[in-house]
């Protein structure tokens, strides 16, 4: 027996993933906007900390990306994004309930993994979904990028 599913459920999880991404996306745009102004509440005393705490979730993501990818090929794309939505909220909850520069660097290290699984998992579902359903990757894509995007665009 072979179940079908339709364009509009696969659609459905690119949207469905696009909008967990911006939700995720809220705490780690917040701190562009707070840490260069508030960087002392946070237990910040230089700009150059600043700097490194905004910066080192991208040196995370750089190496960390192949082990992304070997792990989606090994599992579903749905177990990823539950692990980048329990390391995303690990990472937020560190901002409000800790302060000190290593403290917050150990969170944007957990925040740069987060990334790596939620944009590796947005971007497979995507995938899958042209190849399941023959449909024109562009939209998809732009579909994608819009909602997830809005998590960066309310902060």
């Amino acid at each position: 027996m072979q179940i079908h599913v339709s364009k509009r459920s696969e659609e459905s999880k690119v949207k469905l993933i696009a909008a967990i991404t911006a939700v995720c996306l809220l705490g780690d745009t917040m701190l562009y906007v707070v840490l260069p102004i508030f960087g002392e509440q946070f237990g910040i005393h230089s700009l150059w900390q600043v700097g490194v705490l905004l910066s080192i979730n991208r040196f995370v993501r750089i190496p960390i990306h192949p082990f992304i990818g070997w792990f989606y090929s090994k599992y579903e794309i749905k177990t990823g994004i539950i692990i980048a939505i329990i390391l995303t909220v690990v990472s937020t909850s560190f901002y409000g309930l800790f302060d000190g520069f290593w403290i917050l660097f150990l969170a944007r290290c957990i925040w740069g993994i987060a990334w790596a699984f939620l944009k590796q998992g947005g971007q497979l579902q995507v995938v899958s979904t042209i190849e399941d359903n023959g449909e024109k990757g562009g939209r998809l894509s732009g579909i994608y990028n819009s909602i997830s995007g809005i998590g960066a665009l309310v902060c």
